[in-house]
């Protein structure tokens, strides 16, 4: 069992490698899925193991990164001071460029708006995050969701332009939060 299993594993990471290889190449609708295959050097009934198509694919490596996002996300509501978190995001960012630079620029004909899902799953943790946290000025939190889920995607969009720690840009988001949260 354990021997299948890894297997399985093996295939799984071979058809991502050769996916991302590919997409680096060229637009997800001029990939087929022989090629896919013949790149990961696995069978195409290998592929369909995994995967319905090439979009489920690509659909799951999007949630895949949203989620990491989200899940990164998530943790930054238990610190006063998000400095760290925002350091260390910008370090997966960056480490991550390229494939987020590809999933943000997916045409919506693939049904995945990678910035737009972001931004919705960023604006629910923040409220699911602050349904208890007191609000300064008695802000609406929807309305300051949809702020903090802004500014959000636009330092995400941002590393990904320019791939750096930007010590003075996660000093102003710090003090952002400070404005609008009672901490």
């Amino acid at each position: 069992m354990y021997s299948q299993d890894k297997r399985f594993r093996d295939t799984e990471e071979k058809i991502i490698t050769a996916f991302w290889s590919l997409m680096y190449e060229k637009d997800i609708d001029a990939i087929t899925v022989t090629e896919l295959s013949n790149r990961a050097t696995i069978s195409r009934s290998d592929f369909y193991n995994h995967y319905l198509d090439k979009y489920e694919l690509l659909q799951k490596q999007a949630s895949k990164y949203i989620n990491e996002i989200k899940k990164r996300y998530r943790k930054r509501f238990d610190e006063i001071d998000i400095r760290g978190f925002l350091s260390d995001l910008t370090d997966y960012i960056i480490d991550e460029r390229e494939n987020l630079s590809i999933l943000i620029m997916l045409p919506k004909e693939t049904g995945i708006q990678f910035i737009e899902q972001c931004e919705t799953l960023l604006r629910e943790t923040f409220i699911a995050s602050n349904t208890k946290q007191i609000l300064k000025n008695h802000v609406p939190i929807e309305y300051t969701a949809k702020l903090f889920s802004s500014i959000s995607v636009t330092y995400i969009l941002h590393t990904i332009e320019q791939p750096y720690r930007n010590q003075r840009i996660i000093n102003a988001i710090n003090e952002m939060q400070n404005l609008l949260l009672d901490n």
